[in-house]
């Protein structure tokens, strides 16, 4: 089209009319008719390639518009099925487009120039102007997500580059004071040496963006479970063990009574496992609720539980393992990889995902500490939804501000 400009523009200066303008183009070609009979066959395409070239690919792109239409409309084809073939090596060229441009990395970076979260390179758009790449808004994190495919279409790729994208994007907001520090909470609730692996390789991936310490549970860190408020650890404690319905409701009444008594007595939350356990017996809890008559009165109607209820209960802590008995909270770290064993032992990942999540929750809520902005990110979550299903993580993250 330049040339064709440029061809016009000249034309017009040696023509000085406008009739002289439009023999312009046949006098040209009558020209180059004359130059190929000679042998000038160069001289004779100089002539005419400014306006032939334009001319042709608009009327080629003309056509081929025209059978994309045809075939995706079913009006072209050999056949009923010629729009489905013709959709699919659309997409597999496509496709094959996209993955040539993530294969050199400097043309997918975490952040673009605006400081959005670049995805990856873009296969087709919906709704909206087709862009080589799809860059969505940090503040967009904070709506949820959901990543969908089959096994290995790429899934955890995806979600590693949308949480280091994040990440940087926080922490660029922190370093400029335009925001808080952020929190990032991984939970690989398949777990297996794949979790290992992919946990060293986000560690890798975060420390680039700028986050000082990765801690990866429970392999090499541990948190305390403990730390939760009183009330808030007596109802975590009792929705980590299976009730029932029907007539194991009355158990299920009586261990929340008796995880109320042992949480909130007046000595303070128990400091961990061990004291925990001390406290479920009658002789502690008469003595910690001395003077209070409603206590006592509860002390003395659960005492014959009390055996069945520190059994279930050693058992349990025992089965979630020493990683949940602390030390350690959340805000010692920039980032957490918490690795959940829910192939191998899904009722324990499935309690260790539930007291993960509250101490998340108290991290996002507790009162004098520094403000986090925290994104929690779930990979393989439905090996451990049972228990929590995923419109309940959304829900419960959307009403205390945390991206899920």
């Amino acid at each position: 089209m330049p040339a064709a400009v440029v061809y016009l523009a000249a034309a017009g200066l040696a023509a000085r009319t406008w009739p002289g303008l439009a023999l312009w183009p046949a006098r040209g070609w009558d020209g180059a008719f004359h130059d190929v009979l000679a042998g000038r066959v160069l001289r004779a395409a100089v002539r005419t390639a400014p306006l032939a070239v334009p001319s042709g690919l608009a009327v080629a792109g003309l056509a081929w518009r025209r059978r994309i239409y045809r075939v995706q409309a079913g009006l072209s084809g050999r056949s009923a099925t010629a729009p489905v073939v013709f959709d699919a090596r659309q997409q597999r060229r496509e496709s094959a487009t996209a993955r040539g441009r993530v294969a050199v990395p400097e043309t997918v970076p975490l952040l673009d120039r605006r400081g959005r979260i670049v995805m990856g390179a873009t296969i087709r758009a919906v709704g909206r102007r087709w862009q080589p790449m799809l860059a969505v808004a940090p503040e967009a994190m904070g709506r949820h997500q959901v990543i969908i495919g089959a096994s290995g279409s790429g899934k955890t790729n995806l979600m590693m580059r949308s949480w280091a994208g994040w990440y940087a994007a926080a922490w660029a907001a922190y370093l400029a004071g335009t925001g808080p520090r952020p929190l990032l909470v991984v939970l690989d609730c398949k777990g297996g040496p794949d979790a290992r692996a992919k946990a060293q390789r986000a560690r890798r991936l975060l420390h680039g963006t700028g986050a000082v310490r990765v801690a990866v549970w429970p392999d090499q860190a541990a948190v305390s479970l403990w730390a939760l408020p009183p009330r808030e650890l007596a109802v975590t404690l009792f929705q980590m063990i299976e009730s029932g319905n029907g007539p194991a409701a009355f158990y299920a009444d009586v261990t929340q009574a008796v995880l109320s008594l042992a949480v909130t007595a007046q000595a303070g939350p128990p400091a961990g496992a061990a004291d925990f356990l001390a406290r479920l017996d009658a002789g502690w809890l008469a003595d910690a609720w001395a003077g209070h008559p409603a206590g006592l009165a509860a002390v003395t109607a659960a005492a014959p539980h009390l055996a069945e209820t520190r059994l279930r209960y050693r058992t349990l802590l025992q089965r979630l393992g020493p990683a949940l008995d602390g030390p350690g909270t959340l805000a010692d770290a920039d980032a957490w990889y918490f690795i959940l064993e829910g192939t191998r032992e899904q009722s324990v990942a499935e309690a260790q995902a539930m007291a993960i999540t509250e101490l998340v929750a108290h991290a996002a809520t507790a009162p004098g500490t520094e403000p986090r902005v925290i994104l929690l990110a779930c990979d393989d979550y439905s090996a451990v939804s049972g228990r929590v299903p995923l419109w309940q993580l959304y829900e419960r993250g959307r009403s205390l501000g945390v991206g899920v």
